[in-house]
């Protein structure tokens, strides 16, 4: 399997033999997976897909209440006019803390996230149509990122995380109040739950 080089992304994506095999993503160099969920719907044929960047994105946009609720609470909570960089490490320590156990059967080399200064263990569960995230690092920074980002998008269908960006970073702040390395490694873990929320999309449509 190789590199399929486009203009902004690479894009690949190809199923297991079988059709009931959870796909699983080979390459992705960018945030715009959500082209890749429309177009696996409109294609009958989803052996290997690449996608453009650059193409429109004119599909609709779902979310719940309670998604909306979840950013207005953590806006509240991390409100850049009452925290520094210090504060700011602090609470995500404390959000690593108060992470429930890792499940250790899913401790494994598949399930380190790329591109994190420690090492991460993240898994992704599907009940009922909505998407569960679990994490784990020695790391309390690198666990209090993945908190952070788990405790808005915990709950939600796959769609919701494909199609609503965390923009609540940047108007929190947290992007730049973290160092580069930092900053990567949550980069780095929307990224990967993106990866899983686009596994578990697709696999529900390819049931219906």
């Amino acid at each position: 399997m190789t590199r399929i080089p486009f203009s902004r992304t690479t894009l690949k994506f190809m199923l297991g033999k079988s059709s009931s095999t959870l796909p699983s993503i080979l390459i992705v160099s960018s945030f715009d997976i959500e082209f890749l969920a429309r177009k696996c719907l409109q294609s009958n044929k989803i052996s290997c897909i690449v996608v453009n960047a650059k193409e429109d994105r004119s599909w609709g946009k779902v979310s719940s209440e309670a998604f909306q609720d979840k950013i207005v609470t953590l806006k509240k909570s991390f409100d850049p006019s009452l925290f520094g960089a210090e504060e700011l490490y602090k609470k995500l320590i404390e959000m690593g803390k108060a992470l429930p156990p890792y499940p250790l059967l899913f401790k494994t080399k598949e399930h380190l996230v790329r591109g994190c200064q420690s090492d991460l263990y993240l898994n992704a569960s599907l009940k009922e149509g909505k998407l569960f995230f679990d994490a784990l690092s020695e790391s309390l920074i690198s666990a209090g990122l993945a908190a952070f980002l788990i405790s808005v998008y915990n709950g939600e269908p796959p769609e919701t995380l494909l199609q609503h960006s965390p923009t609540f970073l940047e108007e929190l702040g947290i992007s730049t109040s973290l160092s580069p390395g930092r900053s990567n490694g949550l980069s780095s873990i929307h990224l990967r739950m993106k990866q899983e929320a686009l596994k578990q999309f697709l696999f529900i449509n390819q049931r219906k």
